[in-house]
C-alpha cells in the first residue's frame, strides 16, 4: 500500500469509516487521478499540496483529496467535486459541518477567493497556487501540461483564456493571501506569469 493511500485511509478512519468504505473510496479517488487526459491535475499534484500542508486540520486535507476530483471538457469541475466530496465524505461519515467547510473550501478553488473561509482554508488556496512559484523549469513544464489538458482547445481560445487568468493574478495586489506563502513564492510567481505572458505577444 501506498504512503498517499495510507493516508487517505487514516483521515477517513479517524472520523470512524468502516475500512470498506475507505478502500472503496480510495479507489475511486485514485482513479480520478489517473485518468488520462490529466498532465498537471494528478495524484502527484495531491502529494505536493500534503507535503506544503504538513500541519493542516482534517477539514482542510480532505479539501487537498478532494479539490480537483473531477477535471474534464465539461466544465464546472469544482462544483462537480464539491458535490462528489460531499457524498464522499457523508459516506465517509465525516461531521456534517466539516462536510460544508471542505465543499465551501474546494468551490472557492474556482477563482482562489476565500470569501469567509479563514485560517487553514486560506493556506490551503494558497498551497493550491504554489506551482506558480515554483522554478522555472518546473513552471514550464507545468505550462505544458495544463495546455495538454486543453489540445481539445483551439490554440487562440486557449491563449485567449489562459492570457485572461494570468492577468488576472498579476493584476492582484498579493497572489498569495498568507505571508507564510507569500514570502516563499510570490516574486517568482510574479516573474513566472510575466515570462509565460511574454511568449503570448
Amino acid at each position: 500500500m501506498s504512503s498517499l493511500s495510507e493516508a487517505f485511509l487514516e483521515l477517513a478512519r479517524r472520523h470512524g469509516a468502516d475500512d470498506g468504505t475507505a478502500q472503496a473510496w480510495w479507489r475511486e479517488v485514485e482513479s480520478h487521478y489517473a485518468e488520462p487526459h490529466r498532465r498537471y491535475h494528478t495524484i502527484e499534484h495531491i502529494r505536493e499540496l500534503l507535503a506544503l500542508l504538513p500541519d493542516a486540520s482534517d477539514d482542510v486535507l480532505a479539501a487537498v483529496w478532494f479539490h480537483d476530483l473531477i477535471y474534464d471538457r465539461r466544465g464546472a469541475n469544482e462544483e462537480r467535486s464539491a458535490d462528489v466530496a460531499h457524498e464522499a465524505l457523508t459516506d465517509l461519515r465525516y461531521p456534517r459541518a466539516t462536510v460544508d467547510r471542505v465543499t465551501k473550501m474546494i468551490l472557492a478553488t474556482r477563482d482562489h477567493d476565500p470569501g469567509d473561509l479563514s485560517g487553514d482554508a486560506i493556506l490551503f488556496l494558497d498551497a493550491d497556487l504554489a506551482i506558480l512559484g515554483s522554478p522555472r523549469t518546473r513552471y514550464r513544464a507545468y505550462a505544458d501540461a495544463i495546455r495538454f489538458e486543453y489540445t481539445w482547445v483551439p490554440d487562440d481560445v486557449f491563449r485567449a483564456a489562459r492570457d485572461g487568468v494570468l492577468r488576472d493574478f498579476l493584476a492582484r495586489t498579493f497572489i498569495y493571501r498568507t505571508d507564510v506563502m507569500r514570502q516563499r513564492f510570490e516574486d517568482q510567481a510574479r516573474d513566472n506569469i510575466a515570462w509565460e505572458l511574454r511568449g503570448f505577444e
